[in-house]
């Protein structure tokens, strides 16, 4: 009897499938308030982001790359805050120099223009955006640099009091999503001030560095910024998360899984076999809709298959509608400046167009612009103007120019301005002499004398007499 049961025991296979997913469905976003304050890079202490995992930048990060509509919002808000470029109000000839430095200030050979716009990018998209100021020169002649940090690289550092920090630590350790421990090499460089007393700059290898600090500030985070959009991260997931849902079921031939159960007394080992082969032969593309064919040295007495029912009735249009919606609202945004269409949009004149384009550049993009003209452009200005001597910098004022996505043209009547011969020359016509000086809405437009369908003269009445 003791023989038996042990037999039966032995007989017992645990057969296991499994498809893991990382992201936790219950707690998507790692936010918590608890846990230590500062984590210690060898000595160095630095201010987690988001609690003590740590890990929100890369949360924001993948939101962002598998949410079309994020990427859309965030890439037009950037592009329509820089507009045509950065100005300077009011001077004919701005400082030469000035100009030359602009079209080139890093050795990515990036105009200022375009690192603005990727300021405004990494804002929009992590909340904070570390800018790094680098001064130096060769053979006697000065250079002035500026680079751009991630925020997956960058944590500020713990004060030793209860003041501000004071410095910013960079590692490409950083980005892993758990505490690692940071090598030796970590650089860390000073928070930029005005006031000397503060040290501001960090002196190495002949070259004097400072670095700036651009974030969206968020009642309750002292330190950090968070992106204006944060309160939409769940539907960005949401909307990521669709379309790898559609993938997944395209993958397997529009069934969402089930349960494979064996009622065999094979071994351990040949369980294992049979479902690597199965999870092998039927995942993936090109492989779907086959049939398992399982063999057996110790025989199977019967095989069933459970699938999963858990598709359920609904538009998946809406819901992916509604998901955009509420990811536009979250960036304050619109969603015919972000490039989507909406039901009889394309019908809509320039004048609807620019009335959403008014709101948006008063409620959105002039505060951010002037957010940037204060916290960015301000002190690179400065620390322009002292290292290279161009004291007329500091006197400047500067603007960016509006690059408006519509054109008054279709408002306009073309008559009004362009003469007959103007418009001749645009169709490919030769000039007519006689309409020199004369504009369009001087000329009545002649009868059409040849169309048949529009008679010359009056019809005869019917039984009158034509002679």
């Amino acid at each position: 009897m003791l023989e038996e049961k042990k037999q039966n025991k032995q007989q017992r296979v645990e057969f296991t499938v499994r498809n893991e997913v990382r992201l936790d469905p219950k707690d998507p976003i790692p936010i918590r308030f608890s846990g230590d304050s500062f984590k210690v890079v060898q000595g160095r202490k630095y201010i987690p982001f988001m609690g003590g995992k740590d890990n929100m930048p890369n949360l924001l990060l993948e939101a962002r790359m598998t949410s079309v509509t994020q990427n859309a919002c965030i890439e037009s808000i950037a592009r329509s805050t820089v507009g045509k470029g950065l100005l300077v109000r009011d001077v004919e000839s701005p400082n030469p120099g000035l100009l030359e430095w602009m079209r080139s200030v890093n050795n990515k050979r990036e105009s200022f223009n375009e690192v603005l716009k990727n300021i405004v990018d990494g804002e929009r998209t992590q909340g904070n955006q570390f800018i790094e100021i680098v001064l130096g020169q060769v053979n006697g002649k000065k250079y002035m640099k500026v680079h751009l940090h991630s925020m997956l690289f960058c944590r500020l550092n713990e004060p030793d009091d209860f003041s501000e920090p004071t410095a910013v630590v960079i590692s490409k350790q950083l980005a892993k999503q758990r505490y690692q421990m940071i090598p030796e090499n970590a650089r860390q460089i000073p928070l930029w001030s005005d006031n000397p007393l503060d040290k501001p700059w960090l002196e190495e290898n002949g070259e004097k560095r400072t670095m700036l600090h651009f974030k969206n500030k968020v009642s309750g985070m002292e330190h950090y910024g968070l992106p204006a959009s944060v309160s939409g991260l769940r539907h960005q997931v949401l909307e990521g998360k669709s379309a790898q849902y559609n993938i997944d079921n395209f993958d397997n031939n529009m069934i969402l899984g089930g349960m494979l159960i064996f009622k065999s007394s094979m071994t351990q080992e040949e369980a294992q076999k049979n479902a690597k082969e199965i999870m092998m032969s039927h995942i993936g593309e090109g492989k779907t809709g086959r049939i398992a064919v399982i063999s057996s040295e110790q025989g199977l007495n019967d095989v069933e298959f459970k699938p999963y029912n858990t598709q359920q009735e609904g538009s998946f249009i809406e819901f992916d509608k509604h998901v955009q919606e509420k990811i536009i609202a979250a960036n304050n945004w619109d969603a015919l400046l972000a490039g989507f269409t909406r039901t009889g949009s394309l019908g809509t004149g320039s004048a609807y167009i620019r009335s959403i384009y008014d709101v948006k550049e008063a409620t959105l993009l002039n505060p951010l612009r002037t957010e940037l003209l204060e916290k960015v452009v301000r002190p690179i200005m400065q620390i322009y103007a002292e290292w290279f001597g161009a004291k007329d910098v500091l006197e400047y004022e500067f603007f960016f120019q509006s690059a408006m996505p519509f054109s008054f043209m279709g408002d306009i009547d073309p008559g009004s301005f362009m003469q007959v011969n103007e418009a001749r020359e645009l169709a490919g016509l030769a000039p007519d002499e006689s309409k020199d000086g004369v504009y369009l809405a001087e000329v009545k437009p002649a009868a059409n004398k040849t169309n048949k369908d529009v008679p010359t003269e009056p019809a005869p009445e019917k039984g009158a007499d034509n002679n």
